[in-house]
């Protein structure tokens, strides 16, 4: 049901739009693997649950980056 919504998404949106939509895709998986990460470090603190808490930070740090840039570049053109 979520799924079909997105690929909906997907398929509406065409150009610079699409980048906006890459990048809060990225932001929520970025999100979700942080909170993975850190609900895996309850049970165990060193291993692969810390490195994908820090994996998840680092996508998400980025897709907020390259928002943020798409932001600039729009509100610059028009």
């Amino acid at each position: 049901m979520c799924l079909d919504y997105i690929k909906k998404l997907f398929i509406k949106t065409k150009g610079k739009k699409r980048i906006e939509l890459y990048s809060i895709i990225g932001i929520v998986f970025g999100i979700l693997l942080v909170g993975i990460g850190i609900l895996g470090t309850i049970f165990q603190n060193q291993g692969i649950f810390t490195i994908i808490a820090l994996i998840g930070s680092f996508i998400t740090f980025i897709s907020i980056i390259i928002l943020v840039f798409y932001w600039f570049i729009v509100e610059e053109v028009v």
